[in-house]
């Protein structure tokens, strides 16, 4: 993104004046552009004016691909004379630029870290392809992060990076269905129906029995919804494999895979994630079908550490040999059980918090 000269100038006039009024400027700066990726862009600056400036340069230079872009957020923070709407309107209607693949993002719309899972990215990436394979089911030990699968999906979908590598189409999104162990033997086909429907914002009520094949007629109702919604969808369903699952919940679950994997109109429109699902599909199902299996959670270990902390601070000013010195106390003592993603889940998220707030000669 950019601004002419005399445009830039003056934004930065009227962001170090606003700085000027605060005791702590970089919190400013944070509370109206509220990406976690925003204050390691930012330099460290003791001067208003110069803060200023490095906050509205790495606006237009990074956070073009989010929403609401990093430069609207922070025009969102100040006095809304005329010129300042017009400039935000201006800002916000600009075509985006050529983006980095979204796909190989290590880090969530929620600040946490996303390691490995080239598999999964690659599978998403050519997933609403019309000829990709439709249905990606996703297992592995208990505690390996199988469910993280969902989350991924999510910042894609708040990703507008991500509508953009896929090109033209209608927008996506997800659904995501995750079912606890204890309500499989009363999640009827009926509930599952409305819950995709509902996830999609469309009308809710089920259509009324018909006849003697009540997973088409539902089945149909939910295609229907789906193409009305003008969206294209990633549909998670977590847990399905579940032994106390009624036959006509598994006979509806059945459809849809069938229907994703057939293809048309409806089909295209959708892909199916099943985690946590052990079950045989069926036949015409499997061929359409890829299969990503994780490690145990020991398997995320330094290589992938590293990685994440070289992406966010190798570029800027951190020292190799204090990335790695991070990386060996996120990683040092963890336990290889159940605990351990989750525990190395909140180390890099702590560590991240620490480098971004403080200089590149403090690290």
């Amino acid at each position: 993104m950019s601004l002419d000269d005399t445009d830039r100038d003056e934004v930065i006039r009227l962001v170090s004046e606003r700085l000027a009024l605060e005791q702590q400027q970089r919190n400013w700066l944070f509370a109206h552009v509220r990406h976690p990726d925003f204050p390691r862009k930012v330099a460290h600056e003791n001067d208003s004016h110069r803060l200023a400036a490095a906050a509205v340069d790495a606006a237009l230079k990074h956070g073009a691909t989010y929403e609401p872009r990093w430069i609207v957020a922070l025009l969102g923070g100040l006095v809304q004379t005329e010129w300042v709407v017009s400039v935000a309107e201006r800002m916000r209607n600009e075509p985006l630029p050529p983006v980095d693949n979204p796909f190989s993002s290590r880090r969530l719309h929620h600040g946490w870290a996303f390691l490995n899972r080239s598999k999964l990215r690659g599978v998403l990436e050519t997933s609403l392809v019309p000829a990709a394979k439709s249905v990606l089911v996703v297992n592995g030990p208990a505690k390996s992060g199988k469910t993280y699968t969902s989350d991924f999906i999510q910042h894609l979908c708040r990703s507008a990076s991500a509508a953009h590598a896929l090109g033209p189409g209608d927008p996506f999104d997800n659904v995501s269905l995750e079912l606890e162990e204890d309500e499989g033997s009363v999640y009827g086909q009926e509930q599952l129906a409305t819950d995709l429907v509902s996830g999609m914002e469309q009308p809710s009520t089920p259509p009324s029995p018909a006849g003697d094949q009540r997973d088409r007629e539902l089945a149909n109702w939910i295609f229907g919804a789906a193409a009305s919604s003008q969206r294209r969808w990633w549909w998670v369903f977590d847990g399905f494999c579940n032994e106390d699952l009624p036959k006509d919940t598994k006979a509806l679950l059945g459809r849809l895979l069938k229907r994703v994997a057939k293809g048309g109109p409806a089909g295209n429109r959708v892909r199916i994630v099943l985690v946590d699902y052990r079950d045989p599909l069926p036949d015409p199902v499997a061929i359409h079908a890829e299969e990503d299996e994780l490690g145990p959670p020991s398997g995320v270990g330094e290589l992938y550490v590293r990685e994440y902390f070289d992406e966010f601070f190798g570029t800027g000013g951190v020292e190799p040999e204090a990335l790695q010195l991070v990386t060996d106390q996120v990683l040092a003592d963890l336990p290889d059980g159940d605990e351990r993603l989750r525990m190395l889940m909140v180390r890099i998220h702590d560590a991240t918090r620490k480098l971004e707030n403080q200089g590149p000669g403090d690290a």
